[in-house]
């Protein structure tokens, strides 16, 4: 299981069931929750600002090897970047 932490800047207002929900497109996903989101106005128009946190099995993206180091650090970085990859288009409400 591994937690991820995150804040996201968005132009559109998602309340906190749908974008937590556009998580759960992800097939890992196990859980999820929105801790705040912020209105920030000025100038340049309005955004919100969503903080949370998502919780994903990663049974299948680890070795047996005590430091789950996946035998390479490539493979850790490629690893790494299929998982930003993935949250950035579930937050966005991309399905893979």
């Amino acid at each position: 299981m591994i937690s991820v932490d995150f804040t996201v800047l968005s132009p559109d207002f998602i309340s906190a069931k749908d974008f937590i929900g556009n998580f759960a497109a992800i097939p890992t996903y196990k859980t999820g929750y929105v801790s705040s989101i912020t209105e920030n106005s000025d100038e340049n128009g309005t955004t919100y600002t969503y903080t949370g946190t998502v919780s994903l099995k990663m049974d299948t993206n680890t070795t047996s090897r005590s430091d789950n180091a996946a035998g390479a650090d490539d493979a850790n970085r490629a690893l790494q970047q299929q998982l930003r990859d993935s949250l950035n288009k579930a937050a966005a409400g991309g399905v893979d």
